[in-house]
């Protein structure tokens, strides 16, 4: 290993600063940056697992698959030793070679004429949603049009019924909740919910479900030429649906929240509209929607 590699431990530095705190998202990057300089790995007291915070270490993290997985969950819930409230992801909780086959079925759906297809559409939806608020002249930004957009158009590719689709929020809340809470401290109204949404989420990702020609048909498809079985087509659609919508809002939500939070930003956005994407873009850059991802380490780190 190169000398930036991830060290084995012998005298953790360790913190009571929580990541997960309520508010620490408003403004992270202090900490973040205390906690990048005070040690290469860090032990978080109040969450009872390791942190590190150097660009280096991060990436080794996640490319080293034969020392660290992500089969464990990639959040504070260890699947390793906590049943899971919902069958792990086969995308985002498998490792290579598994996570290969299914994320390369993904992408070819995703191809790039695929995804030209969807411009007018989205683009005519957002015109009117636009116009819409604009009427009301009040609004907020994430319900009623970061979540609206992105519910009403992405659902419509992925080609799952109209009905029913803020179940689809309720599912992604309590699916970024299992990520910061371990389950075992969930009180007992959320783990009913989370059984709930879950067995209406298989129903709604089911290939009945599916209108044709859409990209939940296209994974039905690739079940139908044996690439992955019934159960895992379905599954490929609930992780389709969960992680397109919900760091889509997010992204949307804090790119207005920054516009807003800097007028002059928005004016330049506003009279140059050709810049909307590098605004968006540069939202990614300074404050994208997933801050952590979690891994297991495969091998004695203490």
């Amino acid at each position: 290993m190169e000398t930036d590699s991830i060290p084995a431990i012998a005298e953790p530095y360790v913190t009571q600063h929580n990541p997960f705190a309520q508010g620490f998202a408003l403004d992270p990057f202090p900490v973040y940056k205390e906690l990048r300089e005070a040690a290469p790995i860090i032990w978080l007291e109040q969450l009872g697992v390791w942190g590190l915070f150097r660009d280096q270490h991060v990436r080794e993290l996640q490319t080293d698959v034969a020392r660290f997985t992500v089969e464990g969950g990639t959040g504070l819930q260890n699947l390793f030793r906590e049943k899971p409230w919902r069958e792990p992801s086969l995308v985002l909780e498998k490792d290579p070679p598994y996570h290969t086959k299914t994320r390369a079925i993904l992408t070819r759906i995703m191809s790039p004429r695929a995804l030209m297809a969807l411009k007018e559409p989205f683009k005519a939806e957002a015109d009117a949603m636009v116009r819409r608020l604009i009427e009301r002249e009040t609004f907020d930004g994430v319900e009623d049009f970061a979540k609206a957009f992105v519910i009403k158009v992405f659902l419509d590719g992925v080609g799952v019924p109209p009905a029913e689709r803020e179940n689809v929020v309720v599912y992604n809340d309590l699916v970024r909740k299992s990520r910061t809470v371990k389950i075992s401290e969930w009180p007992k109204e959320d783990r009913d919910q989370a059984e709930g949404v879950a067995s209406w989420l298989t129903k709604f990702c089911s290939r009945e479900s599916m209108s044709p020609g859409s990209f939940g048909a296209a994974i039905y498809d690739a079940v139908d030429a044996g690439e992955v079985s019934e159960n895992e087509g379905n599954m490929l659609v609930r992780t389709f649906i969960s992680a397109g919508t919900e760091t889509t809002i997010a992204a949307i939500g804090q790119t207005l929240y920054y516009l807003a939070a800097n007028p002059d930003q928005w004016a330049i956005v506003k009279n140059d509209p050709s810049k909307v994407r590098a605004a968006f873009e540069e939202t990614l850059r300074l404050d994208p929607p997933a801050q952590f991802a979690g891994r297991c380490a495969r091998e004695e780190m203490v």
